[in-house]
């Protein structure tokens, strides 16, 4: 994990010497900055781990213009901020801000007036204080708009680059031969670069994350587990589901190991068993009617038997999980499974051979 300095300091001189880049528009008023103060995040806030489209930082420009009609006619005013339109950079909507030229995962975002208030969207300018100014009249304007810092993406240490669409703000009026809000450039109308920016910030950028560590087991060294039953007759295999009178169980050591814990501590294996069952028992269905194959299995430590009741093929959901003890030991473990035929219905047995098959799947708790 390493710490990176940010300098927005680079960003801010590239950025607000911009400002101002309006199309000059000529009307008959002037402009006094009166009162000019910048307010936000003091501390240092974390540009890495800041949920994705959320505000890192946060600077509040307040001021009070003092501006005068010079003639008799009158003329509509008001102060404004918008996006410059530029190359490079681009309109992040779920952010509501625009992309950095450089990919640093960071963004500006606009509101007009305050923290409460509306976005400034891609293409509409944001007017507060809008009002009608007689002719040879004077009047002093409050207004504040907020600039958001977002995290749009990863954030790349270093310096943040430049915007290629930055933003404008400063005292505007209604072009009446247009029908158009412009920034007056007259007299100090059009504001320039406020002194303050974000804060330098020494984050600590998000950790490469670990590699997976992937369960791997093996059972029967990877091959098939093949059991070849003894024949039963029909006349014996009477109730549903139950073992066939004078039937011997068979018996199969199933060798199994594990490596890997897939991010768990100390992970506790299972073993279960999926296919499809047989009418109403916990056997697996054969391909003769009426026929199946219970299996149960007996642990390394000698737990059980217990009945292994197939789960859905696809997610092995219902299926019985059986412990496979000591499957992360060296050289791995051996545990039982025991199989007999059944019958899974009351109808008719024909006579022949049958097969029944199904998977076996291994879990970490």
């Amino acid at each position: 994990m390493t710490r990176a300095l940010l300098r927005p300091a680079a960003l801010l001189a590239s950025l607000l010497a911009m400002f101002g880049a309006a199309p000059a528009a000529k009307a008959a008023v002037t402009c006094t900055l009166k009162n000019f103060t910048v307010t936000g995040d003091s501390s240092a806030p974390d540009y890495y781990n800041t949920p994705l489209n959320g505000t890192v930082a946060t600077r509040i420009y307040s001021m009070q213009m003092e501006m005068k009609n010079t003639t008799s006619t009158q003329e509509r005013i008001a102060m404004g901020t918008n996006w410059i339109s530029g190359g490079g950079s681009y309109w992040v909507p779920a952010a509501n801000a625009v992309k950095y030229r450089t990919e640093n995962g960071l963004a500006l975002a606009l509101r007009a007036e305050s923290t409460s208030g509306p976005y400034v969207s891609s293409t509409a300018n944001a007017l507060a204080s809008q009002q009608t100014l007689a002719g040879n009249a004077t009047v002093n304007v409050v207004w504040s708009f907020v600039v958001e810092l977002k995290r749009v993406g990863t954030v790349v240490p270093g310096a943040f680059g430049s915007l290629g669409s930055p933003y404008a703000f400063g005292g505007m009026f209604y072009n009446r031969s247009t029908s158009q809000w412009e920034y007056l450039q007259n007299s100090g109308c059009s504001l320039g670069a406020p002194a303050n920016g974000f804060p330098s910030a020494t984050g600590t950028a998000a950790p490469t994350p670990p590699a997976v560590n992937t369960v791997v087991c093996t059972i029967n060294g990877g091959a098939p587990v093949s059991v070849t039953l003894p024949q039963v007759q029909v006349a014996n295999m009477v109730a549903v589901g139950t073992l066939p009178t004078h039937y011997p169980k068979q018996r199969v050591s199933l060798r199994y190991g594990c490596s890997g814990t897939g991010g768990q501590t100390n992970p506790a294996y299972t073993i279960a068993l999926a296919g499809t069952k047989g009418g109403t028992t916990t056997a697996l269905a054969s391909d003769k009617a009426n026929v199946g194959v219970m299996v149960e299995a007996i642990t390394s430590r000698g737990e059980g038997p217990t009945t292994m009741v197939p789960g859905s093929t696809t997610d092995y959901a219902g299926a019985t999980r059986v412990p496979l003890r000591d499957a992360g030991q060296t050289g791995g473990s051996v545990m039982t499974l025991i199989s007999y035929p059944v019958r899974t219905g009351t109808g008719t047995i024909q006579p022949g051979s049958f097969k029944a098959t199904g998977t076996l799947k291994v879990f970490t708790l």
